[in-house]
Order: C-alpha cells, then sequence, then structure tokens
C-alpha cells in the first residue's frame, strides 16, 4: 500500500510542469512532495515497529506507532497547508479526449479483463 501511494504522489508530481503560474505549481509541488515524503516517513516508521520484537526495541515500539499515526496527520494537515495555493479545479491536468483514449488503452479497467 505504501508503495502504491508513494507511486500515485510521484506521478502526480511529475505533472507540475503543466502549471504556467509558478505560484500555483509552487503550491502544487508542495501538496504532493508533502505526500511523498509523508509515506516514506511513514513506511520507515512502520518498518521499524513491526520489526521491533526481533530487534527487542522495548518501549520504544508504542513511540515508533504514535510516530507513524503523527507522520501521516501531520503529512495530511501539511498538505492541506500547501493546497490553499492552488485551488482543487485543476483546469491545468485536464486530459484531452486523445489522452483519455491513450490512458484507457492502456490500462483498462478490472471489469474488462
Amino acid at each position: 500500500m505504501n508503495l502504491v501511494h508513494g507511486l500515485m504522489a510521484a506521478v502526480m508530481l511529475s505533472r507540475a510542469d503543466d502549471f504556467g503560474d509558478a505560484k500555483r505549481r509552487a503550491s502544487y509541488s508542495g501538496i504532493f512532495l508533502t505526500l511523498l515524503f509523508t509515506v516514506a516517513l511513514k513506511s520507515n516508521l512502520e518498518a521499524l515497529e513491526m520489526s521491533g520484537p526481533f530487534w527487542s526495541f522495548g518501549p520504544v515500539v508504542p513511540w515508533l506507532a504514535c510516530g507513524t499515526v503523527a507522520s501521516v496527520v501531520g503529512g495530511i494537515g501539511l498538505a492541506l497547508v500547501c493546497a490553499r495555493g492552488v485551488p482543487v479545479p485543476w483546469p491545468e491536468l485536464r486530459l484531452t479526449r486523445l489522452g483519455r483514449l491513450l490512458l484507457l488503452v492502456r490500462s483498462p479497467p478490472t471489469w474488462v479483463l
């Protein structure tokens, strides 16, 4: 799940050049950079938490769980702060009909398979 979320954030971050206005581009990049960093931190904290019994971290394990939750809540909060500079309807990211068709051909819906 962390890999999927990180990949989605990276793909969305790769579209930052579609924004012509520098302020909107910076806000858009800030959203997905924050989310990408959040996923990486959450993944590392979860890995430490799961390996806690093996490495016998002892009293640190509950703090790792708290850190995981805090990283997710903090990351989403920071992304929302960054999102204030670029309102949600992003006309810069609208796909053309050809783009939608190519996306559908390259990755058909699961119900088709």
